[in-house]
């Protein structure tokens, strides 16, 4: 029997809810969490502005070493708490 697309979707994109749930805007001192993480909002231009300082600063190779294991290290926070809200799924 096939599934048909409401389950493939269901399955390719879960529910959020309970990661939403998770995202909190402190109004009254500015704070950004993420379960117990602290979280920035950053602009793209600024982050782009940011590269662009470390390329010339530092050479592509360095910074891209430097962003690459940003990225790594956020995506790895990332998936501890999404197993921490999902255990026993397959993320």
């Amino acid at each position: 029997m096939r599934p048909d697309q409401a389950e493939i979707d269901r399955v390719r994109f879960p529910d959020l809810a309970d990661l939403m749930a998770r995202l909190h805007f402190s109004t009254s001192d500015g704070r950004i969490w993420l379960d117990d993480q602290r979280m920035l909002l950053v602009h793209a231009k600024a982050l782009g502005s940011l590269r662009r300082e470390m390329i010339e600063a530092l050479g592509a190779e360095v910074a891209r070493g430097f962003l690459t294991r940003m990225g790594y290290h956020a995506g790895a926070c990332d998936a501890q708490m999404a197993r921490k809200v999902r255990p026993g799924t397959s993320l």
